[in-house]
């Protein structure tokens, strides 16, 4: 029996055949997979954590989604912008709680533009004002 897999991946392939030959961009493994969680090196060890493929990939999909959050505040903040120009405009009190929810989206912008994507999967994104203001 030989176990081998693909490196920098976590699938475990096993061979009962005696004319084994090894496919292409696989690697003899030193035994048997410890967990799904364990990727193969190119020295044949299980190794624990998202390979480096993988961890490529949730990286960009993280900065994706920081960058649909980015839009997706900017837009909030700009329609409460537009909001309290217009009342400022026209010559209309604005109230304190427009301007701290203007505050607040602003200062989550910022939060989560600040985020290292790179720390994926251990990211704590963050709960958004609109949450957090309508709990209020």
């Amino acid at each position: 029996m030989r176990i081998y897999s693909e490196l920098g991946t976590n699938v475990e392939y096993i061979s009962y055949s005696d004319a084994f030959q090894l496919p292409e961009n696989c690697i003899v493994m030193n035994g048997p997979r410890p967990d799904p969680t364990y990727y193969a090196n190119e020295n044949g060890e299980w190794l624990v954590g998202p390979s480096p493929q993988v961890q490529q990939q949730m990286v960009i999909e993280a900065r994706e989604n920081q960058t649909t959050i980015l839009s997706q505040v900017s837009d909030m903040i700009g329609a409460l912008s537009d909001e309290i120009e217009g009342l400022e405009d026209g010559g209309d009190d604005v109230p304190d709680k427009l301007r701290a929810d203007l505050k607040a989206w602003k200062q989550y912008r910022v939060k989560v533009k600040n985020i290292d994507v790179s720390l994926v999967p251990d990211i704590e994104w963050l709960v958004s004002p609109d949450a957090v203001l309508t709990e209020a």
